[in-house]
């Protein structure tokens, strides 16, 4: 999403600070919080080249609903739900 990487390109490479003060806090032990730390667990060791190189796959559901110039486009959750099943099979 753009409005997360204009809010964190400011970090380079270093530690992300919070900067999401509009965002409510997920709870210890919710789903989101477990995704959270499985994805932090299974990336935590990249090199940020190879998480470039990830989220900037050709098969991202983003990278198929992308036109130049268009902005908001919505991604439909049938996308997402692939992509993170491909990814799931791709890097566990």
């Amino acid at each position: 999403m753009p409005i997360v990487y204009h809010h964190v390109k400011g970090f380079g490479n270093g530690p992300i600070r919070n900067v999401f003060h509009w965002v409510p806090e997920v709870s210890e032990g919710s789903p989101e919080d477990l995704s959270i730390k499985q994805a932090y667990e299974i990336t935590k060791d990249f090199s940020s080249s190879r998480l470039v190189s990830i989220t900037h796959w050709s098969k991202v559901a983003w990278h198929k609903r992308y036109e130049r110039g268009l902005h908001g486009r919505p991604i439909e959750n049938d996308l997402i739900k692939k992509e993170f099943h491909g990814r799931t099979k791709a890097y566990a």
